[in-house]
């Protein structure tokens, strides 16, 4: 019914929300690599991850906070299609596209366990 058809509505625009932010960054960062897929998860063991495969996983929490943060883990996991680690090449990468994401990780620490649907 109604509740059916507005919950997958809602679905369908946090998709394109995050599908468009998305290719923002890949142009603006030109972290230009081919995605597989993007998926929009309920996890509570990141906020996002990379596969060997190139797909992607944000976690929904993410909807709850600052756009900044979003950013940040979309940065995050654009720069692991390039490198799939944490090395010291990785978090240049990082930076390269966003210089204060430290802002971001400490929003994180301090306010990530508030983000509960």
């Amino acid at each position: 019914g109604r509740k059916q058809f507005f919950l997958q509505s809602v679905n369908c625009a946090i998709r394109i929300f995050i599908r468009f932010r998305f290719s923002l960054f890949k142009f603006l960062t030109k972290l230009i690599k081919e995605i597989n897929q993007i998926r929009l998860r309920n996890n509570h063991s990141n906020w996002g991850s990379c596969s060997t495969n190139k797909n992607i996983s944000i976690s929904s929490r993410l909807l709850l906070a600052p756009n900044f943060v979003l950013d940040y883990i979309i940065i995050h996991e654009l720069a692991h299609l390039v490198h799939h680690n944490h090395s010291a090449k990785f978090w240049a990468e990082v930076e390269r596209a966003m210089p204060h994401y430290l802002e971001s990780e400490k929003w994180l620490k301090d306010h990530g366990e508030s983000c509960q649907w």
